[in-house]
């Protein structure tokens, strides 16, 4: 997303794909790398969307790879939900090594040395109910908050819940019970009220 466009709005998108699969990288509903760049007076608010498709490689049931990449904005997801399964290649039974988020994508919250990440990410009220990837995450993708220097960013998750009967090879999927992907770098992470349900 162009860096001139603050204060952006996503709300009410509801997403029928089932048995489908995203795209990898992508989300099913917002794509990858929004908010890029957005500066420390921007605010960018994802709120009441839902999808019932699959989650390719990278990729997030609701938002894609590099939710506020080297970005000072501050980004809210809310009130969404994916009850896809995250899926590593078109091969639907196969969910290793895919790093993906049941809400939001892999490597958000990111930085480079040149342009680091100062951002935060509030994702609240969400939940998903689809397997999740070695890797995974059930509500955050993997390698979420890395930085190449210094980590400034802020990443808030309250609220949320994680309902699955599928953790691909649970040693190396996620943190936090599976509500996050591996990789996780923390400068600030504040949680609420979490919950994992194994079905």
């Amino acid at each position: 997303m162009p860096t001139t466009y603050k204060n952006v709005t996503i709300r009410g998108i509801n997403i029928n794909a089932s048995g489908k699969r995203c795209a990898d990288l992508r989300g099913w509903v917002v794509g990858s790398a929004f908010a890029k760049g957005g500066s420390s007076d921007s605010t960018y608010i994802i709120e009441n969307c839902s999808s019932n498709g699959n989650i390719g490689r990278y990729a997030g049931g609701i938002v894609g790879y590099r939710l506020n990449y080297e970005s000072a904005s501050t980004v809210l997801v809310r009130n969404c939900y994916n009850t896809g399964d995250q899926l590593d290649s078109e091969i639907y039974n196969e969910i290793y090594n895919a790093y993906s988020g049941g809400i939001v994508g892999y490597f958000a919250n990111c930085g480079t040395s040149s342009k680091p990440c100062s951002g935060t990410i509030e994702i609240s009220y969400c939940y998903s109910t689809g397997s999740i990837s070695e890797r995974g995450g059930g509500i955050l993708g993997g390698s979420s908050q890395y930085q190449y220097n210094t980590p400034t960013t802020t990443t808030i998750i309250r609220n949320c819940y994680v309902a699955t009967n599928t953790m691909y090879n649970a040693f190396n999927t996620g943190i936090i019970a599976g509500l996050i992907g591996v990789g996780f770098i923390a400068s600030t992470l504040v949680f609420g009220v979490l919950l994992l349900v194994l079905k």
